[in-house]
């Protein structure tokens, strides 16, 4: 919703060079979202991920140590800091990563809810753009009618058949 309202300027000064042509306005707007939003998010992704596997490799091979470095960084917290973190329920490595295990999780989980209905919602916008901009691709849907007929037909040639043995 958000990125229809950034994006609403754009795709009227597309209509406005190509006034009879909505859809493909429609998909060249969408084709600016995903290069502006989705591709530098993916960048991202594997960049954050590719130094994820950096850290996980330099603690496997004891190059860094967490332990230590968490006791280095809580030895040299502020008095009131280090009373919050105690008040939260952070007193040790194990806690802290119990800590950051629950909330990774549930920022995981909203994330991937809100990815899969942001892919559902573009993969729907673009099958509707390309069924609207494209009618010759797409067979035409078959009408009730042509199906009852067909079904009578069908039946009519099975009664003839069983009939006929």
């Amino acid at each position: 919703m958000v990125a229809a309202i950034m994006f609403w300027p754009l795709n009227n000064r597309i209509l406005s060079r190509f006034p009879k042509r909505r859809n493909l306005a429609a998909i060249l707007t969408l084709l600016v979202v995903v290069a502006m939003g989705v591709v530098p998010g993916v960048a991202l992704s594997m960049f954050l991920l590719d130094q994820a596997g950096t850290i996980y490799t330099q603690i496997q091979s004891g190059q860094l140590d967490i332990a230590a470095t968490f006791e280095r960084i809580q030895a040299t917290l502020p008095g009131w800091m280090a009373g919050l973190m105690r008040r939260t329920g952070i007193t040790d490595l194990d806690s802290l990563r119990e800590q950051l295990s629950i909330g990774i999780t549930a920022r995981l989980q909203i994330l991937a809810s809100h990815a899969l209905t942001i892919g559902q919602s573009a993969a729907s916008f673009l099958l509707v753009a390309c069924r609207d901009a494209l009618p010759d691709l797409l067979p035409a849907p078959r009408r009730a009618v042509d199906d009852d007929q067909h079904w009578q037909r069908r039946a009519a040639q099975t009664g003839r058949s069983s009939i006929a043995r």
